[in-house]
């Protein structure tokens, strides 16, 4: 009986970068996930024309690292996605190998429904500096869990609960 030869690659193995997240208030109270919100997705903000519902997502971008963490040319960015409102946890697949670290870059994200998601100023909505990583084909680089720190949400005062998104826009 002849011997059968299965292969499973198809062609070069990439890498996985993968991210949990979670989101805290002001006062550190747990927002998403096991917190107060079952998600942050409708959350409600406040602009020029009056409180608005926005989710809250995460974006993880990885970059050349010869690249600054603002730079969003296409010559910089390997992979990026901005991942639902209601995950805690994403991952890029498909990352090439590198012989050098890729910076690992994450954001906090307006989407509001009429317009792209951009993202929040870090003042408002605190997040982990970028990282350096290298990316090993077949493997999971896992960047493990980023608290993002929303100082311009307090679920315990009424009145400061609301996100001021002109105030925090980082575009």
């Amino acid at each position: 009986v002849p011997a059968l030869l299965v292969t499973t690659s198809c062609g070069p193995q990439k890498g996985i970068v993968e991210l949990d997240w979670k989101v805290v208030d002001a006062q550190l109270n747990s927002i998403f996930p096991g917190g107060s919100q079952s998600d942050t997705c409708g959350l409600r903000g406040r602009g020029a024309a009056g409180t608005r519902a926005y989710d809250l997502r995460v974006r993880l971008r990885v970059l050349d690292s010869g690249c600054a963490a603002d730079d969003t040319t296409a010559a910089c960015e390997i992979a990026s996605e901005i991942f639902d409102c209601d995950r805690a946890r994403g991952a890029l697949v498909d990352i090439p190998p590198s012989d050098n670290a890729y910076l690992m870059v994450v954001d906090a994200m307006v989407d509001l429904e009429d317009e792209d998601p951009y993202p929040i100023l870090g003042a408002c909505v605190a997040v982990p500096g970028p990282r350096l990583r290298e990316v090993t084909a077949g493997h999971i680089t896992d960047l493990s869990v980023y608290q993002l720190v929303a100082h311009a949400i307090d679920f315990d005062n009424p009145v400061a609960n609301l996100l001021d998104l002109e105030a925090c826009d980082a575009r």
